[in-house]
């Protein structure tokens, strides 16, 4: 799963174009980014508690664990995985912090003066403060071999993503649509990245190149509603790619099976995850995926691209005692 599971109800901060948007709490002092929407030393662990409700919301959907990530910014902070047993200390779940550095095309509704305010711009800031980082990590490996040479000056946003840089640590970026993940792509090779791509339903559309990249997708099952087609009228209204994409949808686990790309499923997007996430999954699998890759969308492939397969995603001497019976 992946969310805001266990993270406190954010407040509202008054932009430059007036629009409301959620504050990131911050839990360490220190020079930031000057772009509000830069805080990648934002982590989720800082504020993190066990959230009793969700976690056996999350279990009866079967989900032993649970991958809580920042949901706002263009660089948004770092997530933690969770167990979903009951718990009320943050010490008693908590599997693994830092998981992933979390990336969105996010932008502001133009025209304001809350930059970006545009795609173009979101790309440009992204590129900006990685270039920056990339330098700053750079020139302080090249000054641990110099004598008398300064530090440079601190910055929290820059100093959290030396592990980023230096490819310790994924990128997560969250996409809307098949091109953004041609750019999200663009920008890891790049600056080199260990990529994983949050997709959005049309990665059937780009299957090939997902697989000549490598890279790993986590799969919302958020198969869009069927069109409203009774009225005449209002059919009229309802384009070819929209019933295409009805269409196809479903079917994209089953395309990126047969292509070779390694993905995993989310509940991530689902308005109504107990009323509809094991129909769409059972969707995919009436729209041709085998259950042997639906099964390990589930558990092995998460648990690779979380890198926490020695502790989750099979159950064998070793790891975890997270598992779920189930009936038929």
């Amino acid at each position: 799963a992946h969310g805001r599971y266990g993270q406190p109800a954010e407040a509202a901060a008054e932009g430059g174009s007036g629009r409301r948007m959620p504050a990131t709490p911050h839990a360490r002092s220190g020079p930031r980014h000057w772009n509000r929407r830069v805080h990648p030393e934002a982590d989720v662990a800082d504020t993190f508690r066990p959230d009793a409700a969700a976690a056996r919301n999350l279990r009866e959907l079967g989900f032993v664990a649970v991958l809580s990530a920042p949901q706002n910014g263009v660089l948004r902070g770092q997530s933690l995985l969770a167990s979903t047993a009951d718990a009320t200390r943050p010490g008693e779940v908590l599997l693994k912090s830092a998981v992933a550095q979390h990336v969105a095309f996010e932008q502001g509704q133009w025209p304001s003066n809350d930059y970006p305010s545009s795609l173009m711009g979101s790309i440009a800031l992204i590129r900006q403060v990685l270039h920056d980082a990339r330098w700053r990590h750079s020139y302080e490996a090249w000054r641990t071999r110099q004598r008398n040479v300064a530090a440079a000056e601190v910055n929290l946003a820059l100093d959290a993503l030396a592990p980023l840089v230096a490819a310790r640590q994924p990128a997560m970026f969250a996409t809307s649509d098949e091109l953004d993940l041609d750019r999200a792509l663009a920008i890891a090779d790049e600056f080199e990245l260990r990529l994983v791509l949050l997709g959005n339903g049309h990665e059937y559309r780009r299957a090939s190149l997902l697989k000549s990249a490598g890279v790993p997708v986590i799969v919302p099952l958020d198969w869009p509603e069927a069109p409203a087609v009774e009225d005449p009228d209002h059919a009229l209204d309802i384009s070819l790619a929209e019933l295409e994409h009805w269409e196809w949808a479903p079917h994209s686990p089953r395309v990126l099976a047969e292509a070779g790309v390694p993905f995993a499923f989310t509940a991530h997007g689902l308005g109504k995850p107990g009323e509809r996430f094991w129909g769409n999954l059972r969707k995919a699998v009436a729209s041709g995926l085998g259950e042997d890759h639906a099964l390990a969308a589930l558990t092995t492939q998460p648990a690779a691209m979380l890198a926490v397969s020695e502790h989750l995603g099979t159950i064998e001497a070793g790891r975890l005692a997270h598992f779920v019976v189930a009936d038929a």
